[in-house]
């Protein structure tokens, strides 16, 4: 087990995971089709590499960024 103070990296971890995962099957399925899926898992898992490697440090340094977009469109209950 990981400690508390880890947490918000392996949030972004595993979001840039999952999401650089479902992005890239997506686009794979489109642009292969699904009529061989040998075909289309083998450039799945290579397309997911690649954006997983894209998607790992660009969530890290937006991250920053999103949490003032997300701290300016919104207020606390005591305001």
């Amino acid at each position: 087990m990981f400690h508390v103070k880890y947490s918000s990296f392996l949030f972004g971890f595993f979001m840039a995971l999952l999401m650089s995962g479902a992005m890239s099957f997506a686009m794979t399925l489109i642009q292969l089709g699904a009529e061989d899926l040998i075909r289309l898992l083998s450039n799945w898992f290579i397309a997911w590499g690649i954006s997983f490697a894209v998607a790992l440090p660009v969530t890290f340094m937006i991250t920053p960024l999103v949490g003032w977009i997300v701290k300016s469109l919104t207020r606390s209950a005591l305001a």
